[in-house]
């Protein structure tokens, strides 16, 4: 496993030239690898009291394109839940920065054409991915970045089937591979399929929501289905649940908080 390293904020990162994971709220996880910046869920509305929100501050900067947020290259979006995506924030970033590729399920794009913000001109700059459940991996790039998809039913399945979770393998610069689940259901069915891809296409870290680290059916999808090296819970409640303390497995709690990715340890 790699090195274990906590900043204090996002201010405050480690020495340059380091691959580091960058913890916002909830699900909202930004990575960065040299110049090359990626965020997965960072607009969303709501924390239902339970999960952490984004600080007024760290939003700002982000609109502003202001350190540490200057040069973001892409914002992935795994689904339409509140506490993961507003379609407002959402809009108002893409108009903010216009240099910024946005990926989606398509889903989460016809809630954002339903938007009174919505302007016809930033389709240009959005990935919407069309998948259902159980089918192949569908893959894409664009400049450095080099993107897998898979769809996931969300957690509670099959009550939330309609809903369009993803899974994004994100490779940066061919150098670090990153794996973000959203709210993805930790039941072993779903993830058979992808094995042998995820096999030959191994993940430096993943960011599963924490209920994978309580059970060891979602500890072993992690390892041998999806072929994660290194796991970092994310969704975790304000008050951390004590089971998942006593994992002593590794979650993202403390806002700007961030952790080293050693691309060695593959």
């Amino acid at each position: 496993m790699a090195t274990l390293a906590i900043g204090a904020a996002l201010h405050d990162p480690p020495s340059e030239g380091r691959t580091v994971a960058h913890y916002l709220a909830n699900e909202a996880v930004m990575v960065v690898d040299g110049e090359t910046k990626v965020l997965f869920d960072p607009l969303f509305d709501h924390g239902y009291g339970v999960y952490p929100a984004l600080p007024g501050t760290a939003l700002a900067k982000l609109m502003a394109d202001e350190a540490p947020f200057d040069g973001i290259d892409a914002v992935f979006v795994t689904h339409g839940h509140g506490d993961h995506f507003s379609a407002e924030k959402t809009i108002a970033f893409l108009k903010a920065r216009s240099d910024v590729m946005l990926v989606v399920p398509a889903q989460v794009l016809e809630m954002m054409e339903a938007d009174v913000a919505w302007s016809d001109d930033l389709a240009g700059r959005i990935r919407a991915v069309h998948l259902s459940n159980g089918d192949d991996a569908a893959t894409f790039a664009f400049e450095d970045i080099d993107v897998t998809a898979i769809r996931i039913p969300h957690s509670g399945w099959p009550e939330r089937a309609e809903v369009q979770n993803l899974v994004y393998q994100v490779t940066l610069n061919d150098h670090v591979t990153v794996m973000h689940l959203g709210d993805a259901d930790a039941n072993d069915n779903h993830y058979a399929q992808y094995e042998e891809y995820f096999a030959e296409h191994p993940s430096h870290v993943g960011f599963p929501p924490y209920w994978f680290l309580l059970k060891e059916e979602g500890l072993a999808i992690l390892d041998t289905r999806l072929h994660i090296l290194r796991a970092i819970g994310v969704h975790v409640p304000i008050t951390v649940p004590q089971a998942l303390e006593e994992t002593g497995l590794e979650y993202f709690a403390t806002l700007g908080e961030y952790r080293v990715i050693d691309v060695s340890a593959d």
